[in-house]
């Protein structure tokens, strides 16, 4: 079996506890779920300290090598070279109540394929935005595909765009044709932000953050693979 991730003692407990109906903290086990991968890699030695009498488990456990491993080691037989903990982050732990791993949806398109779905899923994350940050550093050297992502998904309707790379008056005219509602007002702090990022942000009404990877062009050229990430901001 490829396991994926291990628990630290403590988020174990509550998880099993959570699993069997016990009580539990649940505001715990639901942070964990957020980063929970299953299968879980767990060993004779950490049932035990835990009190968890489950003979058919530690049976199996058992006859598979899985008895006396520290958690560093068995993280180590897993998938990710993760341990979730509810009170470290020095790797391999995961602190669950906040931590720089974290657990994000990705989408992406390989060669060829038709790009539908990331169409359709930006159309749904914009169809309400006020406002958005855009920052892609080729988007006036790459502006026909500039535009229609303009086109394409930004809303019909009042709605402020701040880019942080300028873009020249005759740009500005074409996107006001697009859409005279629109703003493109100049905004210091945003560009001093991301001056320094290299990947391509689309930051949705301070809430939404979408990484594409491979910058606006590959979200219409089915050339080359195009990867978006969305989290939480």
């Amino acid at each position: 079996m490829d396991y994926s991730l291990v628990l630290s003692d403590s988020l174990y407990g509550e998880f099993h506890a959570f699993k069997h109906g016990r009580p539990h903290d649940a505001v715990l086990v639901e942070k964990m779920l957020h980063l929970y991968k299953p299968p879980l890699l767990t060993n004779v030695s950490q049932l035990r300290r835990l009190g968890i009498d489950d003979a058919p488990l530690m049976t199996g456990l058992a006859s598979v090598g899985f008895v006396n491993q520290d958690l560093d080691e068995l993280s180590r037989l897993t998938f990710y070279k993760l341990i979730l903990s509810h009170d470290c982050c020095d790797f391999p732990y995961v602190d669950v109540h906040g931590d720089p791993i974290r657990s994000n949806y990705t989408l992406t398109c390989e060669p060829g394929e038709k790009r539908t779905k990331i169409h359709a899923w930006l159309k749904a994350l914009l169809a309400k935005a006020s406002w958005v940050v855009l920052h892609d550093p080729y988007s006036v050297e790459n502006w026909s595909s500039t535009k229609q992502f303009f086109e394409t998904f930004f809303p019909n309707k009042p709605f402020s765009i701040h880019c942080t790379v300028p873009f020249p008056k005759d740009k500005v005219r074409e996107i006001k044709r697009i859409c005279s509602d629109w703003k493109l007002p100049k905004n210091a702090v945003v560009v001093r932000e991301f001056r320094k990022k290299h990947d391509r942000y689309l930051i949705i009404d301070n809430k939404v953050q979408v990484i594409m990877t491979s910058g606006i062009d590959y979200l219409f050229d089915e050339d080359k693979e195009c990867t978006i990430i969305v989290r939480k901001r």
